[in-house]
């Protein structure tokens, strides 16, 4: 057996400089099935496949001498080699940058990174990229914990589906990138990367601030092309030249306007430019922080500029909306908002007297709501004529202390806070899909749960849905007649009548097998309901 020499050892384990894809997403290569995931079991544990997180997915040429690249690993990470021209770290971070510049404008959303960012590692045997030197940023925190299976839940839900792209994604939009950047030129990436960073932070000083820069740029690009070359062209002295290059003369807004006036760009560009132009002044000369509408006017201008100079508007970046990526306005309207429904829900502590407090703002925004509904079919049915025309009758008042059967199982999901709201959720769900001619009804209701216990009904009850401290039951009232394949009955199986579903915090609700005991349950009672004799009716109390 042969010694492992100094020189085996330095080619298994290769030194790297480190920092990650951000927003988080995973990588995958062409030929996968489909992006790799944890189960919501393992977030839980914790015992999600960190191996496969540090698994290299391939190499991406972002412009370094032969044979180096920029490694690619399955959780976003990527890894430069620590060649001399990189060994300081502020240039490591603007080589990272003008690489996540290239996927931005090959259509790629990604963000800025600083120093904090920055991580020294390795690549070991060609198979994983492993950090030692670990940045200090929200983002390299977050991938050492997934890394080291010691993220919490609140961390690990990332890796649930998370949002994934493939590796010839990232080829494409490098290559198309690092084009777009040498035909540019004097535009440094790096600044249109920070710009578009902070519009999706909503930090407008900071989009503002780099937009400019980059506007600056590509007003120079266009004034050497439109203006001083045909100059040159007739006139090549010194002295011709030193006028032109001289910025006292020909400020950024002298250029603007005369570029305009060439027909470079239209009015519109050119009053997105000025109104930009001015807020920016007041940023850097007052101290006035920019508005929203400052930052996005520049980038209006810097989207028409990066059109003009490359005579392209097919580039990815162009179709790029970056309010997709953007975090929200947190006192913004709710009203046209997406509303989501919760997939797993995570007991949060409460303070003291919170829970109390929640429940009583429950009660008040339910009675609110019964009061709304009220008033809503007052209007709409209200006081109207007999058939005679001559006289006004009241119709019927529905009591507004008295919600909905549909309000009341809504108050019961508000005020269990917990798992149980958001499987209660869940279950109606699938219920009303399986059939949408199902009646929601509430039985059972006391002082102690005034809300009372769910009820689904089509020509009789089809099941209940009771709320216990360890779990959810749905019970079929005629459980025990229904086939079922799927083996979803787990409780009251001893019955002649009765068969239950017993769900218990982070079980799967298996909606296809679901959806079909409840329509057997509907066929099961219908059936029940045309074979009743005709002229039969059930008597009524007190009849």
């Amino acid at each position: 057996m042969s010694e492992t020499t100094k020189d085996d050892l330095a080619k298994r384990r290769v030194p790297a400089l480190i920092t990650y894809l951000s927003p988080f997403r995973i990588v995958e290569k062409d030929d996968a099935a489909e992006p790799w995931s944890a189960t919501i079991q393992q977030v839980n544990r914790g015992s999600w496949d960190y191996v496969a997180l540090h698994e290299i997915m391939g190499g991406v040429n972002v412009g370094l001498e032969t044979p180096y690249h920029m490694v690619v690993a399955r959780d976003g990470a990527l890894a430069l080699p620590p060649i001399p021209e990189l060994r300081s770290d502020q240039v490591a971070v603007e080589y990272f940058n003008r690489c996540l510049a290239a996927l931005l404008l090959g259509g790629i959303y990604c963000e800025a990174i600083n120093l904090d960012s920055l991580e020294l590692g390795c690549i070991i045997d060609w198979k994983y990229v492993r950090s030692q030197r670990t940045g200090t940023s929200a983002a390299n925190n977050f991938h050492n914990h997934i890394r080291y299976q010691n993220a919490s839940a609140l961390e690990a839900i990332h890796l649930y589906r998370p949002r994934s792209v493939k590796l010839s994604a990232l080829y494409s939009a490098m290559r198309t990138g690092l084009d777009a950047l040498k035909r540019l030129e004097p535009m440094r990436g790096e600044y249109l990367l920070k710009g578009a960073t902070g519009l999706a932070r909503r930090d407008w000083g900071t989009a503002l601030a780099n937009l400019w820069i980059v506007t600056e740029q590509l007003i120079e690009a266009l004034w050497n092309r439109e203006i001083v070359k045909p100059t040159r062209f007739l006139d090549n002295s010194k002295m011709r030249r030193d006028q032109l290059n001289d910025n006292r003369i020909w400020t950024a807004a002298t250029r603007i306007e005369m570029l305009h006036q060439k027909g470079a760009f239209d009015l519109a560009v050119l009053k997105a430019l000025s109104k930009a132009r001015k807020a920016r002044n007041n940023l850097s000369h007052s101290g006035v922080h920019p508005a929203e509408v400052d930052a996005y006017n520049c980038y209006a201008g810097v989207r028409a500029l990066i059109t003009t100079v490359l005579a392209d508007n097919t580039l990815p970046l162009l179709q790029l909306d970056l309010s997709d990526h953007a975090i929200s306005d947190p006192f913004a309207p709710q009203k046209g908002r997406k509303s989501f429904k919760p997939t797993f829900w995570m007991a949060i502590p409460k303070l003291p007297g919170e829970q109390e407090l929640e429940k009583a703002e429950a009660r008040l925004r339910h009675q609110a709501a019964s009061k709304d509904s009220q008033t809503e079919w007052s209007d709409r049915n209200g006081p109207e004529l007999d058939p005679d025309g001559k006289r006004n009758i009241a119709r019927p008042q529905k009591n507004p202390a008295s919600p909905s059967p549909s309000q009341l199982i809504d108050a019961k999901i508000e005020a269990l806070d917990d798992w149980r709201g958001a499987m209660l959720v869940r279950v109606r769900s699938v219920i009303k899909k399986a059939d949408p001619e199902i009646v929601e009804e509430v039985k059972w209701r006391k002082p102690s749960n005034p809300n009372g216990v769910p009820v689904w009904e089509h020509s009789g009850i089809i099941c209940t849905g009771e709320t216990y401290k360890d779990k959810v039951k749905l019970t079929f009232a005629k459980g025990a007649s229904l086939d079922d394949p799927s083996g979803l009955f787990n409780a009251s199986l001893e019955g002649n009548a009765r068969r239950a579903i017993d769900l218990q915090e982070g079980d799967k609700i298996d909606e296809k097998a679901l959806k079909a005991l409840i329509r057997a349950a509907v066929t099961l009672n219908t059936s029940h309901a045309n074979s009743r004799p005709a002229g039969a009716q059930k008597k009524k109390k007190g009849v």
